[in-house]
């Protein structure tokens, strides 16, 4: 707490005020720096993607897929594009579109509905691939690594240690041939 000494002027603060008053500016400054941060970092995500979504628009465009999606929706909807309705109207020609795509569409759609969620039968089948057989150079290598185990496992029985048993290495024969 302040307090004026003599009426001279001179503030007299205690360490507890000093403490609370500087924790109150660092506060203040993490707050300021935290909207700020916060903002910069929206800020550049939100230009990341507007920046990200022109680009695609643009390639969309470049590309020419944007064209032949709306032409696909103008022929299902039985309608001309601007171009081709100018060229007919130049010619006199009819103005009238023959639509076959709604149709063709809905037909296919109903087939690939039919196909895929039919009740009675499966109209496909998944079954498990044959044990392929295996070029003779990859036995070779499997021959000599097996060799190779049981002549470790034999110099070790003939150091004294744990011996190879018969039963041993028919379950290690046994095991491979299963493989």
């Amino acid at each position: 707490m302040a307090s004026l000494v003599g009426g001279v002027g001179l503030k007299v603060r205690t360490f507890d005020d000093l403490a609370q008053e500087e924790e109150m500016k660092a506060n203040y400054l993490l707050e300021s720096e935290n909207e700020e941060t916060s903002e910069s970092l929206l800020s550049d995500l939100a230009g990341y993607i507007t920046s990200e979504f022109e680009k695609n628009r643009r390639d969309k465009i470049d590309s020419g897929i944007e064209k032949e999606i709306l032409d696909s929706l103008r022929q299902f909807n039985g309608e001309y594009s601007p171009e081709e309705l100018a060229l007919i109207s130049n010619e006199g020609g009819s103005k009238i579109f023959m639509n076959i795509t709604a149709v063709k569409s809905r037909a296919a759609k109903s087939w690939s509905a039919d196909i895929y969620q039919s009740a009675k039968n499966k109209t496909w089948e998944l079954d498990s691939t044959t044990l392929p057989d295996l070029p003779d150079e990859i036995e070779q290598m499997i021959e000599q690594a097996i060799q190779k185990e049981f002549q470790q496992m034999a110099s070790t029985a003939n150091q004294g240690q744990n011996g190879v048993s018969v039963e041993a290495a028919q379950e290690t024969i046994r095991n491979v041939n299963q493989m």
